[in-house]
């Protein structure tokens, strides 16, 4: 009589794949077999097919059932197939049942029959509407990720009934509507406004967030550091709905947060205890870290010496290429880190090194250890360094004076105005800091002046070539959030102003 068909979708690593589940029923003893390179995880099933089915009051086939996920070579390792596996069994029961191979089934069962949420919903809907299936059943849980994505038909399932009653035509599901999520308007800059003091970190902050440049604040112990860092969310605009898709995706293949809408810019910062593989992720299943978690938000780094060396140096790849490879016995995967990284240092162990009324315990031994943590490579990474003195205790409950933070939210604004004219037809360029050095030379023009004063500057300072064109970066967007069109010696001796090769010296 032929076997029935069903189409799912599987994750290996960050990549995703089409399979098809078949079912064969033969007259032998009573039982499930399921072949393909099934993991435990897959050949468990088993056991929740019959719970489901029969509390379902279902009927399961009082035949040998051998279920095959094809393609067979390729591992699975995911309860993503359960609801599959269920509607091959009903397609091999049934005759005349509302399915076609162009639909995409997605969820795991529970013993009772419901549907379970599953983890990276949106990557395996868009791999399937990429080989042209555009119908989805999905978890209800998942429902609000699924709708983010325009040209799929999506039903919500709750429970192996429903769709059971779907596929008879006894009562059909609806289809869920396109998602409603409103993207948030930029929120005043009432944190920032709330910090009294520090306009040159203000301004530092606002510059990071115009062109999303990496920032290092250097200060004593209780100086606002901390403070700034969490306050420079007043600066980044609202995300697009690219951005909620792209988060969301990420924030949806991670354990202990995959039913989630992202629709807010996130910020993540993580203990300076963190291990390497929490910063960049891992596991079985491969699941992102911390750095790919504050995809399109900031990373806050608070205590960032306190890290250990192999934490830190995990950085260099992410701040470079906007991306995390990870590479593990289980597997392989590559996650998007377009992110933030704003981090902050006592300038010695004690914290008081070169404060003007506490004196530094450190010896110079315990000094060079604290310093020598941040390497070279981290260090050239970073774009803007400032050194965050204390406020003065008068001012800390003064009222705030002026609009100045709301001049500076107006020129962040200006400036990513700017950036999504210019770079709208390039792929991949968002700010100033996704330029290549190709594109920088088309991209940023220096007037002769400041192209001398750069060239000047870089010799007498020693800058590498990584610090040189990020020092481009940083004048453009400077000259972004002022509305010039050419980049000027002011502008050059600003960018060059905050470089932290000297920060700590």
């Amino acid at each position: 009589m032929g076997s029935s068909k069903c189409t799912s979708v599987i994750t290996q690593g960050s990549k995703h794949h089409v399979v098809t589940i078949e079912c064969h029923t033969s007259n032998n003893l009573p039982t499930i077999i399921i072949t393909g390179s099934a993991s435990r995880t897959v050949c468990e099933a088993r056991d929740r097919l019959r719970a489901a089915f029969s509390n379902s009051r279902l009927a399961l086939p009082r035949k040998r059932i051998t279920l095959h996920i094809a393609p067979a070579a390729l591992p699975k390792n995911e309860s993503c197939l359960d609801l599959a596996l269920a509607v091959a069994i009903l397609l091999k029961n049934e005759q005349n049942t509302n399915y076609s191979r162009d639909q995409v089934c997605l969820g795991e069962l529970g013993l009772d029959g419901t549907v379970r949420p599953i983890r990276g919903i949106l990557g395996k809907m868009q791999t399937a509407m990429q080989r042209g299936i555009n119908t989805f059943f999905v978890p209800r849980a998942n429902i609000r990720q699924a709708t983010l994505l325009s040209g799929a038909t999506i039903y919500a399932v709750d429970s192996l009934v429903d769709i059971y009653h779907h596929l008879c035509k006894k009562q059909l599901i609806t289809a869920a509507q396109p998602s409603t999520a409103t993207l948030k308007k930029t929120p005043p800059s009432s944190a920032i406004a709330a910090i009294r003091g520090h306009e040159q970190a203000k301004r530092i902050l606002a510059i990071s967030a115009a062109g999303r440049h990496n920032v290092l604040f250097i200060g004593p112990p209780g100086s606002g550091k901390t403070l700034l860092a969490h306050a420079a969310a007043d600066y980044l605009g609202p995300m697009t709905t690219e951005e909620i898709i792209e988060t969301t995706n990420i924030h949806s293949m991670s354990l202990a947060d995959y039913t989630s809408l992202i629709s807010e810019r996130p910020v993540r910062s993580p203990h300076h205890t963190a291990t390497e593989r929490a910063l960049t992720g891992g596991g079985n299943p491969i699941q992102p870290g911390e750095i790919s978690l504050s995809h399109n938000g900031i990373l806050v780094l608070d205590e960032f010496p306190e890290f250990s060396r192999e934490a830190i140096t995990t950085l260099r790849q992410p701040l470079e290429s906007s991306t995390v490879s990870i590479t593990r016995a289980s597997g392989s995967a590559q996650f998007m880190a377009r992110m933030l990284l704003i981090a902050t240092a006592n300038p010695c162990p004690c914290g008081y090194y070169g404060h003007p009324t506490t004196t530094c315990v450190c010896d110079g031994a315990s000094l060079n250890r604290y310093k020598s943590k941040l390497s070279g490579p981290v260090i050239d990474r970073i774009d803007l360094c400032v050194n965050v003195a204390p406020t003065p205790h008068a001012t800390l409950l003064s009222e705030p004076e002026g609009d100045h933070s709301d001049k500076l939210l107006a020129g962040v604004q200006q400036a990513h105005e700017l950036q999504n004219q210019r770079y709208r037809k390039l792929t991949g360029v968002r700010t100033n800091a996704d330029l290549t050095t190709a594109q920088l030379a088309q991209s940023c023009a220096l007037s002769k002046a400041a192209t001398d004063m750069l060239n000047t500057a870089s010799d007498r300072l020693a800058l590498s070539s990584r610090a040189y064109v990020r020092c481009v970066k940083v004048a453009r967007t400077i000259a972004d959030i002022e509305g010039a069109t050419t980049v000027s010696p002011a502008h050059i001796s600003e960018a060059l102003q905050y470089r932290p090769e000297q920060a700590f010296v």
